[in-house]
Formats: structure tokens, sequence, C-alpha cells
């Protein structure tokens, strides 16, 4: 049904098929004749199934949109909240049918049952369900993540892991690419330079550049290199000397290998710092000396030492 009328309305439908069902129900409850109840069970019961094939389905369509946006997967966050719902609604059903039954004082089993009982029960166990359906319904009609949407999403993100772009949505063009397709999440703000050249973002960037910064992620290196080369302290202040007029904060990304002196150099140019270190094996820090910060052992098999 979903790959004729897309799942919205698929969802839309089967819950439908339910609400029927709910009515069924409420018409067909009646003391002495409980196999009454099984015409109604096909109908509510092919809602339920509906539901649960069908919002599993969306919600990995959701997670691709989401993955798009913000460059994180986060399939177990939803499904954790999707099922952490549905196991509460069990429990709290489970517990209450108890004191429904005693509430509306229908007696199991008895010949006779007090007036108004068995209205009750067609009130908590027909009528509800179809508010929480309807409600259901009602939440579901701005859903626009269609099938098209869906597609180009995936295969958006299919290009990206492909290296066709980076994985960054922060570098890849993921906003403009999901503003242009109308994609972008309540809330997300788009990108200032959506709609500007590539000159006019150069000038904005120099513009900028002169104006200052308020920090910038530091990198020692030079071209040729990579992490693991040592760096001596000619070529950290002379890369120092370059940033220092243009911001007042720097964020290094290791403490050993040249980059503790970092800190102590950014100092000199009237620069704060915020240090960073990869964490080995070894659970022993080790001092160095007289520049008293704890850094660090050695890396351990297969570690990565040093920053970019």
């Amino acid at each position: 049904m979903s790959r004729k009328v897309g799942k919205k309305m698929a969802f839309m439908l089967s819950q439908g098929i339910s609400i029927v069902g709910y009515v069924l129900l409420w018409f067909f409850m009646v003391p002495g004749k409980p196999w009454m109840f099984m015409l109604a069970l096909p109908f509510f019961s092919f809602g339920i199934g509906g539901l649960f094939t069908l919002m599993m389905s969306m919600t990995a369509d959701v997670c691709d949109l989401d993955e798009l946006a913000t460059g994180k997967r986060r399939e177990g966050i939803f499904g954790a909240i999707y099922w952490w719902m549905v196991k509460l609604g069990f429990a709290v059903a489970g517990l209450l049918s108890g004191a429904i039954m005693s509430f509306v004082a229908f007696t199991p089993g008895a010949a006779v049952q007090p007036d108004g009982a068995v209205d009750g029960l067609r009130l908590f166990y027909s009528g509800v369900p179809m508010f929480g359906t309807l409600l259901a319904m009602w939440f579901m009609r701005d859903y626009d993540l269609d099938e098209q949407r869906a597609r180009e999403v995936h295969a958006e993100l299919e290009r990206r892991k492909q290296g066709v772009h980076p994985s960054s949505s922060q570098s890849s063009g993921a906003r403009p690419w999901l503003a242009q397709h109308g994609l972008l999440l309540p809330g997300v703000e788009p990108s200032p330079l959506a709609g500007k050249t590539s000159d006019e973002i150069r000038t904005l960037y120099a513009e900028q550049f002169e104006r200052g910064v308020y920090g910038l992620c530091f990198s020692a290196y030079t071209q040729g290199q990579r992490a693991g080369d040592l760096l001596s302290e000619a070529q950290v202040r002379r890369r120092i000397e370059l940033i220092a007029p243009h911001t007042r904060w720097v964020r290094s990304f290791a403490c050993t290998e040249g980059h503790e002196l970092i800190p102590l150099l950014a100092r000199e140019k009237g620069l704060k710092t915020m240090v960073g270190a990869w964490i080995s094996a070894d659970r022993a820090p080790q001092r160095t000396g007289d520049r008293g910060a704890d850094c660090p052992g050695p890396a351990g098999p297969g570690q990565r030492r040093g920053g970019r």
C-alpha cells in the first residue's frame, strides 16, 4: 500500500481502518457473546500492524534526514524513544485493565452486570483507543517527508559516503542542499552565505579576517607534515605569529611532539589557549618538567598521536 500511495497515506488509511474496528467493537461488546469480538478484531489489528510496520520505516527516513542535516547517525536514539513509548503504553494498558473493570463495576463471569458497566467498558476499550488513533492521525498531518524526498536524502548520503562530498555537514554544503530541496529541519537557520557567489564569500572572509575572530582551531603543521612529526619551537612560534593579530583564542589538538609549546608561545602573544590531548592506553600521567602540565603517555598500538 505504501508503495502505491506513499507511507504517510498508507499510515492514514491503516489507522482509518482501525477506527472502523473500534467502532464495531463498541457495538459487538455484548455480554454473553464473546465471539462477536472476533468480528471487530481484524480491523483494528490491521491498524496496529500497519502502525508498527510503517512507523519503523518512516523513522529510518527521518534518521537519514537527521544525518544529512547534522552529520550524526542517531537511529539508536530514535529507536530507543520509539520503543520506550511502546513499552510504556503496553505497561499502562496492562496495569489499568483491572482498575477499569473495578471502576465501571464490571464483574467477570456474572450473568447480570450493573447498569452502565458495559457502556463503561465500551468507553475505555473502544472510545479511548479511537481518540488516541485520531490524535495520532492529527499529529501526522504535517509529515512531509514523502518517498521522493526520502530517496533524494538517501542518495545524497550515499554520494557523501563514497567521497563525492566531504562527510561533514558543516563543510559539505549540506545546509544549502537541504534548503534547496525544502528539507531543512524545523528551527534550522539557513546559512548566511546561502545565495552568495564565491567572490562575495571571499570578500566577506577577508573583512572578517581583518576584524579578527574569537578563536581558531590551530595546527602548527606545515605542508608535507603529518600527525606524529616533531614540531620545532621556531616553527610553532612562526605559525602563532601569523595568526596572533587575528584572534584571541587558539585551540590545540595535542600536548606532545612539540604541541606542548603552543600554550607557552601563544601566551607570549597575549593569546589564550584551549589545550587538547590525545588519550592513550597508558593511565599514568607524565610530567613535562618545567612546563607544569599533565600529558598522556605514549599512544597505544594503532592509536594516533598528535592532531591536525
